[in-house]
């Protein structure tokens, strides 16, 4: 009489394995993992581009606009009859917070020093499509990652990695 060996076979064990590790790496992704270089960069990359957005628009509806840093929030103003007014009905261009441990410094051209507190200035977007002369520092609370975002007097808008840690 032969006796039947019990147990799992190498294919069910493989198919067990690749479920698992299946299972892992999306939750792994759905934890959103991020490193702060990457909070970093991708910050510095959205506000670039709402800047760019801004300048463009002002040019596109003949109006002049700007933005404004206030502690960790930013919002586009657009000058109505001599006041500056929040934008509030566009999606885009709406008031935003930076993310949590970021850090934002703002230097514009004759106002201020580097190491100033950012509020009450303003970038502004001229219809003309000139852009006030700019440096917006973003940094992790860490110090360890900073980029910055420079913008020229012809409406250049650039961002890019500073190899000068802050720190």
């Amino acid at each position: 009489m032969r006796s039947r060996l019990t147990g799992f076979t190498l294919l069910e064990l493989l198919v067990v394995l690749v479920i698992v590790g299946i299972t892992l790496s999306f939750a792994v992704l759905s934890l959103g993992l991020r490193s702060d270089k990457d909070i970093v960069l991708e910050e510095s990359r959205r506000i670039a581009a709402l800047m760019q957005l801004a300048s463009e628009e002002a040019v596109l509806q003949g109006r002049e606009l700007a933005m404004q840093f206030e502690g960790g929030d930013y919002r586009f103003l657009v000058l109505d009859k001599d006041r500056w007014q929040a934008i509030e009905a566009d999606k885009i261009l709406r008031e935003r917070s930076l993310p949590e441990g970021l850090h934002a410094e703002l230097l514009v051209e004759g106002i201020g020093k580097p190491r100033a507190p950012t509020s009450g200035r303003l970038i502004y977007f001229y219809s003309s499509g000139e852009v006030s002369p700019f440096q917006l520092s973003l940094q992790d609370s860490q110090r360890k990652y900073l980029y910055t975002i420079n913008g020229d007097a012809q409406g250049l808008i650039q961002y890019a990695e500073d190899d000068r840690r802050a720190g």
